[in-house]
């Protein structure tokens, strides 16, 4: 069993007086994290590879290696994090077994930016160099990224989990109990996910935190393209409000959360198919008897993104949820509040690709790109084409990546 430590005994700089030589410290390192025997859920600590060179250049064998000349120069100093970790904003972030979670930045690259290493290696260097104050402790978990039922698991430590903001339409409904006045002033909430949790297991996390009794059933709505300008407008005033992505490519920073409840208005102008999508799966978070297997990598959250989650209100008839009513009554006074189908193709057709030649497939951009283009003009021997397959399949990277270029679900 893992000693474990709160974050300040992690970052305690109690130093063993009997440290080892750098050769003999590389050593046992390497030979713990190489012979550490991976499982579901095994927790591993990351080190800057920055940090590390400044050890490894100081060996023997790293004397001949060309390290930086930088890398040898001054004490090594205590491990510091600080190179590649986004700290700024996520002190509300928990990770999947409720601790703190530390995101790294979303360039960072294992064994080019930093490794993972066991607990006992991780307290091994705290104990002869300490850690620099300021410096986060960042942990990650093992998941078996095989195909439920595979005859063999494929384990591997998950780097870049996805972090989902939740937000809930106005339920009108409610009426204006102190608890709904409350809500609207609250900001939206940053669930931290495993691709291979389930969905209805993470579905009873997003309702819980929103404030949403889990008998009552929701409809779940997927943010498609946050970055373009809005290319709607309702007949019902609209107010600002901010989607934008979690991380700003500029500089990897954390975006201000928008508020938990958004209005119908704001709802409305995001066009359905441009700007949001409906999940094709139902909720089952009430049903006992429910025992299916859908992982959040197959509904598709496999990169962090936003939801927006829409109450049932009637359990039959035409207004099952909260928009059915509200889009009802305003058909009724003659109030457009949705994008007409006009209004959707001329949007949609702005964001078509110009390509000429191959087939194209899957969601554009606001700039005109497209993510990602399949079609094949020559097929060729198909054995190559099965082996390439074959990669995809097994590397759980790249499994991810086209499943989100595809917006497979």
């Amino acid at each position: 069993m893992e000693e474990e430590h709160s974050q300040t005994d992690d970052q305690a700089p109690a130093r063993n007086q009997a440290m080892p030589s750098f050769d003999e410290q590389a050593r046992i390192v390497r030979e713990l994290t190489n012979n550490t025997q991976l499982t579901e859920g095994t927790k591993g600590y990351i080190i800057s590879s920055q940090w590390f060179t400044r050890v490894l250049a100081r060996t023997t064998q790293g004397m001949t290696e060309g390290f930086p000349k930088a890398s040898r120069e001054g004490p090594v100093g205590p491990l510091d994090n600080t190179d590649i970790a986004i700290t700024s904003g996520m002190a509300d972030l928990k990770d999947e077994a409720g601790e703190l979670f530390i995101p790294l930045n979303p360039e960072m690259r294992m064994h080019d930016d930093f490794e993972i290493i066991p607990f006992q290696a991780w307290d091994l260097i705290k104990r002869w160099h300490g850690v620099a104050e300021g410096s986060p402790v960042i942990t990650r978990y093992v998941h078996n990224t095989s195909e439920r039922g595979a005859s063999q698991q494929n384990l591997m430590y998950e780097v870049h989990p996805p972090m989902i903001t939740i937000q809930k339409l106005r339920n009108d409904a409610e009426g204006m109990s102190q608890d709904s006045l409350r809500n609207r002033d609250k900001p939206a909430v940053r669930l931290v996910a495993s691709r291979h949790d389930q969905y209805q297991a993470f579905l009873k996390r997003a309702k819980t935190v929103a404030g949403i009794p889990m008998s009552t059933k929701v409809q779940v709505w997927k943010i498609l393209d946050t970055s373009s300008p809005d290319e709607f407008t309702s007949a019902v005033p609209t107010p600002v409000v901010s989607h934008e992505p979690l991380f700003d490519a500029a500089d990897a920073e954390p975006s201000a959360l928008p508020k938990l409840v958004i209005d119908f208005a704001t709802f409305a102008s995001m066009a359905e198919g441009v700007k949001r999508e409906l999940l094709n799966f139902k909720d089952e978070t009430a049903n006992e008897k429910y025992n299916g297997h859908t992982n959040l990598a197959t509904v598709g959250f496999s990169e962090t993104q936003s939801l927006i989650l829409e109450e049932q209100v009637r359990p039959d008839g035409d207004e099952q949820y909260v928009s059915d009513k509200i889009q009802r009554t305003a058909k009724e006074n003659g109030v457009e509040i949705s994008p007409s189908k006009e209004k959707k193709a001329a949007a949609q057709d702005k964001l078509k690709p110009q390509i000429s030649g191959t087939i194209t497939r899957g969601r554009s951009h606001g700039n005109g790109k497209t993510k990602g283009t399949v079609g094949f003009q020559n097929l060729g021997n198909t054995c190559y084409m099965n082996s390439a397959l074959q990669c995809i399949r097994s590397i759980e990277e790249l499994t991810i990546y086209f499943l989100g270029v595809y917006g497979i679900s």
